[in-house]
C-alpha cells in the first residue's frame, strides 16, 4: 500500500481521524464506492402438506323396522244394481216327427231289438222258380237251394216285351242270424247302387211259412203260392206297401 503524505498542517484531532479513515477506505481505487454487505437470501420454507385426518368408518346402522301398518277397515260399498230379470225365451214347439207308417204285412227292423236267431234252413221253402204280374208287366224271380250258408236269388222285370231292370238278391245266415241283400242293374247290366253298395234288410221276425225282414216279408200261401210285400218309395219321399203274387 502506498503510504500518503499529507501536508503538516495543524488540524483537530478527531478531523485528523475522520480523514484518515475516508483515505484508508478509498485507497485501492481512489474514491471507489463503498460495497453494501450482501443479504443472505430468505429461504423460504416449504409448507409441509398435512396429512388429512382419517375418518372414522361409520357404523351401519340396521334399518329400523317399520311398524305395521294398521289396515284401514274396507268401507262398505252399495250394492250393485241388479239388471231386471229377463224373462227367458219361449221354447221354441218342437217338429213332431212324423211317426213311420205301420203297414199290415210288413215289419220295420227296431236296431234295439236287433235280429232273432235263425237258419238259412228255415227259409229253405222260398226255393223254385216263380213268376207274376206286376207294374204292367211280367216279372220273373228265381231262388236256390241252401248252399254255402246262403240263398241266390234273380229278379227280371219284362213291360212290352223289353227287360226294364234287373235285381240280384242273396239271404245269407251270418251271426246266427239271417240278412237279404239286394242291387238292382239296367237292361245293359249298369248297376243303379254304387259298387260297394247294397240295400240291406235284417231279419225282424220268422215262422214255419213266413218271414219278415226289414219292410220285406215272404209268405208261404200255398203249395206253389208265394206272397211278397214290400215297402217302396217314390221320389217324393211318400212310402206304400206293394203286393206280389208268385207262383210256380
Amino acid at each position: 500500500m502506498k503510504k500518503i503524505l499529507l501536508p503538516q498542517t495543524k488540524v483537530k484531532p478527531s478531523l485528523f481521524l475522520l480523514s484518515i479513515i475516508i483515505l484508508l477506505c478509498f485507497s485501492t481505487t481512489g474514491f471507489a464506492q463503498v460495497e453494501k454487505p450482501k443479504e443472505k437470501p430468505v429461504v423460504k420454507e416449504k409448507p409441509v402438506p398435512e396429512k388429512p385426518a382419517q375418518k372414522e368408518p361409520v357404523k351401519e346402522q340396521p334399518p329400523k323396522a317399520k311398524p305395521p301398518q294398521k289396515e284401514k277397515p274396507a268401507q262398505a260399498t252399495a250394492p250393485a244394481e241388479k239388471p231386471p230379470a229377463q224373462k227367458p225365451p219361449k221354447p221354441e214347439p218342437e217338429e213332431e216327427e212324423e211317426e213311420a207308417p205301420s203297414f199290415d204285412n210288413t215289419i220295420a227292423y227296431d236296431s234295439e231289438e236287433g235280429s232273432p236267431p235263425a237258419s238259412i234252413h228255415d227259409v229253405a221253402w222260398i226255393s223254385g222258380n216263380w213268376s207274376g204280374a206286376a207294374f204292367g208287366g211280367t216279372f220273373e224271380e228265381i231262388w236256390s237251394e241252401p248252399f254255402g250258408n246262403s240263398m241266390m236269388g234273380m229278379f227280371k222285370l219284362v213291360v212290352r216285351g223289353r227287360v226294364q231292370f234287373y235285381e240280384m238278391m242273396t239271404i245269407s245266415e251270418e251271426k246266427g242270424t239271417l240278412i237279404l241283400r239286394l242291387k238292382h242293374f239296367e237292361p245293359d247290366m249298369k248297376g243303379w247302387e254304387e259298387k260297394n253298395e247294397t240295400i240291406d234288410f235284417p231279419l225282424v221276425k220268422i215262422y214255419d211259412d213266413v218271414v219278415f225282414f226289414d219292410q220285406f216279408t215272404f209268405e208261404k200261401t200255398g203249395e206253389d203260392e208265394l206272397t211278397v210285400y214290400l215297402v217302396i218309395e217314390d221320389k217324393d219321399g211318400k212310402k206304400e206297401e206293394v203286393t206280389f203274387s208268385f207262383k210256380q
